[in-house]
């Protein structure tokens, strides 16, 4: 039976929520609807409420209310924890109600807009459209090191650049960086377009590797394009696996997933067909003897990920950016897990939109 102190806890945290939920409830918020994610196909969603949505999700924190109150004790600092408190509170409410970073408004992501296309040169020759439409060239991003030309949908460029210290996957607050280093061993979970490999190839510097782990073939020429533009050959290597918790042997993709397996897509339902590999068994097959840096936004399968990293999280000990929000479980589980396995990391949380995804809690190996 649960303790009385921690019934006491879970009432008072649930009774606070409720407080503000209703207080949130009554006030409305300008400016905080992101059209670019939410308007690409010309429908005005500013006004729109997902009501079923907001409920289901309101009735999963109630249900698992102890886990949420247990995950957010584990942040190192107040600004994480009171972040995580918030994003509960924002996928509850939603857009017309709350903002989570009063710094952030749909205003702040104009402007980064604004800028991604300043560098935008024209359409990219490789012939790739998806959900944002066709994607774009870029020159003369600026970067941690020389400026780079990146292929890329433009509001990849847009969260690269961020704004002031606010960039995805590199964490900035307070004296406390989480990012790659010179010099770092970096594995990219997830790399899409290649992008944010390029990104980690500047910052880890002519010492650094870069791992980027993309399961998807009509990736690979995108990718494989912004490694040879930027003279990165001997940086960044395309690993085309997904990561997992299990290696499964599987040479290639299905062909038949072409018209499934997209920017987004989920291993859940389909790991049978795609080739996916621990890295545990990457590193151990390569000889690999470092890896400094794990960054995983695999749509879903990040602790599947971190659990086929058992070993390398032991020994290695690498810093950590894992996206949180693609599933609402992973708000608690991921955190629990990683704190119960391997309990030398200090979390820290961050978050890079002005809607509910783009979540990336931060993990750094203590001394």
């Amino acid at each position: 039976m649960e303790p009385a102190n921690g019934r006491d806890m879970v009432a008072q945290f649930r009774g606070e929520l409720l407080q503000d939920l209703y207080g949130y409830r009554y006030q409305e918020v300008a400016d905080n609807f992101d059209k670019y994610r939410f308007g690409f196909d010309g429908v005005d969603r500013s006004r729109m409420v997902d009501v079923k949505r907001l409920a289901a999700y309101l009735d999963f924190v109630i249900t698992h209310l102890d886990k949420f109150i247990a995950a957010s004790q584990l942040f190192a600092d107040g600004h994480s924890q009171a972040l995580f408190y918030k994003l509960m509170l924002y996928r509850c409410l939603g857009h017309l109600h709350l903002r989570l970073r009063e710094d952030f408004t749909a205003k702040t992501l104009d402007e980064m807009y604004a800028r991604a296309a300043g560098y935008e040169t024209g359409p990219s020759p490789i012939q790739f459209e998806g959900l944002f439409g066709p994607i774009r060239h870029h020159e003369n991003v600026p970067t941690d090191g020389e400026p780079v030309a990146l292929d890329a949908w433009t509001g990849n460029v847009a969260y690269a650049l961020g704004h002031g210290d606010h960039r995805q996957y590199f964490f900035n607050r307070d004296g406390v960086r989480v990012a790659p280093a010179a010099g770092d061993y970096v594995i990219d979970g997830g790399a899409c377009f290649g992008d944010t490999a390029v990104l980690f190839a500047c910052a880890a510097g002519p010492e650094g590797r870069v791992f980027a782990f993309e399961p998807l073939p009509q990736h690979h020429e995108v990718i494989a394009r912004n490694i040879d533009q930027n003279l990165l050959e001997e940086r960044v290597y395309i690993v085309p696996n997904g990561l997992g918790a299990m290696t499964n042997h599987v040479a290639q993709i299905d062909p038949s997933l072409s018209g499934i397996a997209n920017p987004g897509f989920s291993l859940a339902s389909i790991e049978h067909a795609v080739p996916v590999i621990t890295i545990d068994d990457f590193i151990a097959s390569q000889g690999i003897g470092k890896m400094d840096f794990i960054k995983l936004d695999v749509e879903g399968y990040e602790l599947a990920a971190l659990q086929g990293a058992a070993h390398t999280l032991d020994t290695l000990r690498p810093k950590l950016a894992i996206s949180l929000y693609h599933k609402p479980g992973d708000f608690f589980e991921i955190p629990l897990y990683l704190r119960e396995r391997h309990p030398h990391y200090r979390f820290h949380l961050d978050h890079y939109t002005i809607h509910y995804e783009e979540t990336v809690l931060f993990a750094v190996p203590e001394d």
